[in-house]
């Protein structure tokens, strides 16, 4: 829409796009633009076309907010978790979805002593309701609503089970955390489930019970999550909010 306003009228504006999946959406070069913002420099492959040369591109990471490039002290005890237990956290989007009630029903069955797994309903009320009264007799799990720091939330995480969002795993390669994705949605989903296994800082697999036993096993693995968080060394560094406003500002 914006290409063919500026087509037509030649507005005085200066023009972008910022990626928030990691892959190249649909209709994307079909625009023409004075800059577009990409998650990674691996994917410029991707955008590369007569109407996006190189000198148009620029590797920003995806925007998140900015409490995530700030880190918590003592994250865990801030939270009511001891400092040394095992921690994982699990959410399906805002709305949670996928399938979280059986996922939370086989991982509670192999949970250890020290190992605690907190459940983001974010706004599904009903799914909180349902999981607060299905779990109450299991101190291992903790069942949240809407969490407003998730920054706080991820600081406290050896092991983050998510859907493979744009935002919710460019939330963890902030945060260095390890992920178990979930492939609950369809379309660009696939392609950021498939750009961070292939990245070697996460892993899935199709059956539920198998996704528990997986996650299960990796929390109390540290020297395999410690490998899967250094893969996040290749992922841009820095603001990507920060980047984003001083191109365009300088444009």
């Amino acid at each position: 829409m914006v290409t063919e306003l500026q087509r037509r009228y030649d507005l005085p504006l200066k023009t972008a796009f910022a990626a928030m999946d990691y892959t190249c959406s649909p209709g994307t070069k079909d625009s023409l633009l004075d800059v577009y913002f990409i998650p990674d420099t691996g994917l410029t492959g991707d955008f590369l076309c007569d109407t996006i040369p190189q000198g148009k591109i620029i590797a920003s990471g995806i925007p998140v907010r900015q409490m995530f490039y700030q880190k918590a002290e003592n994250p865990k005890e801030r939270i009511g978790i001891p400092a040394d237990a095992g921690h994982m956290v699990m959410m399906g989007g805002s709305m949670g979805c996928g399938p979280m009630d059986d996922l939370i029903e086989e991982i509670g069955k192999r949970l250890k002593n020290d190992q605690i797994l907190t459940v983001i309903c974010g706004t599904n009320e009903n799914l909180r309701q349902k999981l607060e009264k299905k779990c109450r007799d299991n101190r291992n799990i903790r069942i949240e609503g809407f969490v407003k720091d998730m920054s706080m939330m991820l600081d406290s995480a050896d092991l983050y089970l998510t859907k493979p969002g744009g935002l919710s795993t460019t939330e963890a390669v902030v945060k260095k955390v390890p992920m178990v994705l979930i492939d609950a949605v369809a379309g660009c989903e696939k392609y950021n489930l498939e750009w961070f296994l292939s990245s070697g800082a996460a892993v899935s697999c199709k059956e539920v019970d198998d996704l528990a036993e997986i996650a299960v096993g990796l929390l109390k693995d540290k020297a395999r999550l410690d490998k899967m968080r250094n893969a996040y060394t290749s992922f841009p560094h820095g603001n990507a909010a920060q980047t984003i406003f001083n191109t365009i500002n300088n444009l």
